[in-house]
């Protein structure tokens, strides 16, 4: 499997736990990746670091929840 499967596994495990507070080396477990790993992949394939990526989805998730 290739680098884009595994770092999309990651990106659905943020989509689905936006409530809770999501580490590094928990992210890189879902992907299969050692955490230093996964942090350059990640960048490399999303142009955002993991820290980003999870605040612009806590703030979609915020708003959608404001908005209900």
């Amino acid at each position: 499997m290739d680098s884009a499967y595994h770092i999309q596994k990651a990106l659905d495990y943020i989509e689905a736990n936006l409530k809770n507070k999501l580490y590094l080396e928990e992210l890189a477990d879902k992907a299969n990746f050692s955490a230093w790993h996964f942090h350059r992949v990640f960048n490399a394939l999303t142009g955002v670091t993991v820290g980003e990526c999870q605040k612009h989805h806590g703030n979609l998730f915020m708003a959608e929840k404001a908005l209900n």
